[in-house]
């Protein structure tokens, strides 16, 4: 075994005499609540609209706005925007629009054909949009409120759990 060679001991005492500094301390994980935009002022967004017109998120200040980013290879987007559409249908008084993140709005009309929903689409071709509110995952929802700070994110969709905790949030939102 290494361990009980004693040329393997003296080899080792040389080495670690020959080291001038200590090793550099790694790196620390990034604190999860660094990465939470829950409780924080909104960004300012401003993109143009798939038909044509232009969102700006300051424009809804003093209602309550449900941004769902999401992407044409994103599978549960596929349940969620189409859930969310009968949702917007339900709630007249919540201001819903969904920001596309694919670099070709090509790719994000292609996707649109296949899955039927009636919410204002934002197209963020940067992902400009993505970093501000730093989205990781795809679907990602959050709820605005009323103030203009970010009340609310929920990563992914569950057609079990479908908008339970996102109506919780809106009814909370101050």
């Amino acid at each position: 075994m290494l361990g009980c060679n004693p040329m393997w001991l003296l080899f080792a005492e040389l080495l670690r005499a020959q080291s001038p500094e200590p090793a550099p301390p790694r790196p620390e994980m990034i604190p999860e609540d660094a990465m939470d935009i829950v409780g924080h002022a909104v960004p300012a967004i401003q993109l143009q609209l798939r038909d044509g017109g232009t969102f700006n998120l300051a424009d809804h200040r003093g209602k309550v706005v449900v941004i769902s980013f999401w992407a044409s290879w994103c599978s549960p987007c596929r349940q969620e925007l189409p859930a969310l559409s009968q949702l917007a249908k339900e709630r007249k008084d919540i201001v819903f629009v969904t920001i596309n993140v694919d670099r070709t709005q090509a790719d994000a009309e292609k996707f649109l054909r296949a899955v039927q929903m009636d919410l204002p689409v934002a197209f963020d071709p940067e992902s400009l949009s993505m970093g501000q509110f730093l989205v990781m995952s795809m679907p990602t929802m959050f709820v605005i409120d009323r103030k203009g700070n970010v009340h609310y994110r929920k990563i992914g969709y569950s057609q079990e759990k479908g908008f339970t905790e996102l109506l919780a949030a809106v009814e909370k939102a101050p």
